[in-house]
């Protein structure tokens, strides 16, 4: 704060009030969204696309704002499709948004895909996205999607047909010996 003192004809004015204007701080919110309804459960081969949305709630230029999207327990049951979207950096497990400058009430989003690979049993595909940057909040609830993947347990009726071929292949493995042995006993 400034203080600024006027002193006229031995009076002195004391004025406490004067401040330099101050630059709003930056507000924004992220949400997190997928095609595929959070809860559902997904299978191998399914395509899910995630979307981070972006909303500039200040009263200035948002400018040089980020989120990280943590894939960590996506790509565990998933692999990642490119290419990606501008403004979109990936560095292991972890997805970087540089978002564009935004005008105050101005809203942007950028979408990315993966695909649900096979498994056996059930896996949980958890995604989190979070604002790295000053001013940046989730949405309440909004930040984080899971999907339940629903593969297929090895069982017994699947191992039941690699039964049959082993054993059919070593029936005829056998009847081969037994006739070649048989055909020599006949000579």
């Amino acid at each position: 704060m400034n203080r600024v003192e006027v002193e006229s004809a031995g009076v002195t004015n004391q004025d406490e009030d004067c401040s330099q204007p101050t630059e709003p701080k930056p507000s924004w919110t992220l949400q997190k969204s997928a095609d595929v309804k959070p809860g559902t459960t997904v299978k191998s081969g399914d395509t899910i696309t995630y979307t981070l949305t972006v909303t500039n709630t200040g009263k200035t230029k948002l400018k040089g704002a980020q989120a990280a999207d943590d894939l960590s327990k996506v790509l565990s049951g998933a692999t990642f499709l490119t290419p990606l979207e501008a403004g979109l950096t990936r560095s292991g497990n972890q997805l970087t948004w540089s978002i564009p400058n935004l005008a105050p009430g101005q809203s942007t989003q950028v979408s990315y895909r993966v695909k649900v690979i096979p498994f056996e049993g059930t896996v949980k595909l958890v995604n989190v996205a979070s604002p790295t940057t000053p001013g940046g909040e989730c949405a309440p609830g909004q930040c984080s999607t899971t999907h339940q993947g629903g593969g297929l347990a090895v069982t017994g009726a699947q191992l039941e047909g690699i039964v049959a071929a082993l054993f059919l292949a070593l029936g005829i493995g056998a009847a081969a010996i037994y006739g070649g042995k048989r055909r020599k006993s006949l000579e």
